[in-house]
């Protein structure tokens, strides 16, 4: 796959970072949008609740993706030409997370990094490089908020999910904790202006 040029913001509705062969990638805005996100979500995931009915459980996913898209949350969607949702990523950022623990005193706030989470992708449309898209989108945001003190970027994922850990590690990431309770690898990229100049210089590159 090649990246396009980024598009500017009126190429498309919402917030569009580039397009691939067909797919775009733009962050999610509230309302319509981010009723997809979650319904895509409750299909991918399995329910955390599975008593409820699946549109219960969309209503209750979208409500609380809402809440954190209001509070800083970052969230970016690949969507088909046709404006079909087929993955999307959540960035949760230093300000939703200090929103989230408002018990934390200024220093503890400061400690604060972004992570990722909820990596998920259709299951017709896996195997074409949408995941590492996102990923790669997910990383450009990141480096945004170096200036406003984003030294890492990180991310849990389970252990034997080989297919994730290896989609992190070739987008940068290293793992830096196994947690064999959990069966869980906490993951880390480290975000500089160096990787914002080379995070730049990919645009233009095979992905």
């Amino acid at each position: 796959m090649r990246l396009t040029s980024p598009l500017k913001p009126h190429d498309f509705p919402g917030h569009i970072k580039y397009q691939v062969e067909g797919t775009r990638i733009e962050r999610c805005k509230s309302g319509w949008p981010a009723i997809t996100v979650a319904m895509l979500l409750t299909s991918v995931f399995p329910a955390t609740q599975p008593t409820l009915p699946a549109p219960v459980q969309a209503a209750r996913d979208w409500l609380a993706l809402e809440h954190r898209l209001h509070h800083g949350n970052v969230v970016l969607t690949a969507r088909s030409e046709a404006g079909t949702p087929l993955g999307c990523v959540e960035l949760h950022t230093r300000r939703y997370l200090r929103h989230a623990a408002p018990e934390l005193s200024p220093a503890q706030a400061a400690l604060l990094q972004p992570y990722l989470a909820s990596l998920a992708v259709r299951p017709e449309a896996r195997r074409r490089g949408i995941g590492s898209l996102l990923v790669q989108a997910a990383i450009d945001e990141a480096c945004l908020g170096i200036a406003e003190g984003n030294s890492r970027l990180l991310l849990q994922v389970e252990a034997d999910n080989h297919g994730a850990l290896r989609l992190y590690e070739e987008a940068g990431f290293q793992p830096v904790f196994i947690n064999s309770a959990s069966r869980s690898v906490l993951m880390e990229l480290r975000l500089t202006p160096h990787t914002l100049a080379a995070r730049a210089k990919h645009l233009h590159l095979s992905c």
